[in-house]
């Protein structure tokens, strides 16, 4: 039986909140702050560099058959003080206006997930934020998982062509957007710090760069066999990449997989979601953000309900940690199960009772994942 179109989009709740609810004081002790961005108590203030206002929004949370729900947007700003940046307000529905920058500042965007909102203004000595005239084209990466399930469930070459075929989002805005490509997939048995954990292809960041990510992401079709799916490993070495590459534009990771991430060393069960959350948590406190794009077409993965977030709902917690939002946790027995044993059952990310409702997709085919993509790139650029 035919499925009905699975597209969720969902509205975070207030920006403010988020940032207040993000303090290294909560996190566990066994990894660091990573790439040196953990402050003690980030404020809005301080995450914006000016007086920040509060963004309000009404919402809901996705309704059965996943298609778009929520309630209106109410008027969403956040006003910069001098020298600050305007955060972002999100809506679902109609977007509120953009912030306004002070002196020096500059202004935010109005991001949506129905009908994108205006950008605001720049102030004396300001630059216009997404949707006004940007300094830089963002850099995008497209991280696609090449494990087995991706081939064996005639996923991979439908995602490929509706990624970069004609028309498609990758060529529609590579002349606005600086897109780079990598691949990963993994053999298993492996401590999650080696670097043969996962086998990555990647494509350097560039403008008008279709072609060359076309032509890498095609030939891995002739690369078959049974591989793993080590995500949090590799939005890691991702993560790394782009803090590499030069400052100034902003960043962003597409996550695209069809199934529950595993770790390194744990390969059955796939309970791998800890480490992925927090790897893009981790991104976030840097600067990175992450959208997370399931690809629900294939066949079902090995996850269970009972003892690990799945499906969509993984999909929403790495929504949700892209945004700098709160995650939902997971059951408590997934602390006793063999991928948090790798850490002594400590979990790695930082959770919540209740999560929060970031937009994300859960697509059903091809062509809802170039809508989705293009619904992306429309908020971190306009048009």
């Amino acid at each position: 039986m035919k499925r009905a179109a699975r597209t969720t989009w969902c509205c975070g709740v207030a920006i403010g909140a988020c940032f207040l609810q993000l303090s290294c004081g909560s996190r566990n002790g066994i990894d660091s702050c990573s790439y040196g961005y953990c402050p003690d108590s980030p404020s809005i203030d301080s995450a914006l560099g000016g007086d920040g206002g509060a963004a309000t929004q009404s919402g809901g949370a996705p309704a059965a058959g996943g298609t778009f729900t929520g309630g209106n947007g109410g008027q969403g700003q956040l006003a910069a003080g001098a020298g600050g940046e305007a955060g972002a307000a999100s809506a679902d529905g109609e977007a509120g206006a953009g912030g306004a920058a002070g002196a020096g500042g500059a202004a935010g965007s109005g991001v949506a997930s129905g009908e994108a909102g205006e950008a605001g203004a720049a102030g004396a000595g300001g630059e216009a934020g997404a949707g006004g005239a940007a300094s830089e084209p963002p850099l995008v990466l497209l991280l696609i998982d090449g494990s087995f399930s991706m081939f064996a469930a005639s996923v991979w070459e439908p995602t490929f062509e509706a990624l970069t075929g004609a028309g498609g989002p990758i060529e529609r805005y590579q002349d606005r957007v600086q897109f780079g490509f990598a691949s990963y997939r993994g053999p298993g048995q492996l401590a999650e710090d080696d670097p043969n954990c996962a086998e990555m292809s990647s494509v350097p960041f560039a403008l008008d760069n279709t072609t060359a990510i076309r032509d890498a992401y095609g030939a891995l079709e002739t690369r078959r066999g049974y591989y793993e799916t080590p995500t949090g490993h590799a939005l890691t070495r991702v993560t790394r990449d782009l803090l590499a590459a030069p400052e100034g534009p902003s960043k962003f990771i597409f996550l695209f997989s069809d199934g529950a991430p595993d770790t390194c060393l744990t390969t059955r069960p796939q309970c791998g979601q800890d480490r992925a959350v927090f790897a893009v948590q981790e991104a976030y406190r840097a600067g990175i953000e992450t959208r997370a794009i399931g690809i629900g077409y294939g066949r079902e993965y090995d996850c269970n309900p009972e003892e690990s977030r799945c499906g969509t709902n993984h999909f929403q917690d790495l929504a949700n940690a892209g945004r700098g939002l709160r995650v939902q946790a997971p059951p408590d027995v997934y602390s006793s199960l063999p991928c948090a044993a790798e850490t002594g059952g400590v979990l790695l990310s930082e959770y919540r009772d209740q999560g929060d409702f970031a937009s994300y997709s859960w697509a059903l085919g091809p062509e809802e994942v170039r809508t989705a993509v293009a619904a992306m790139l429309q908020e971190i650029v306009g048009d």
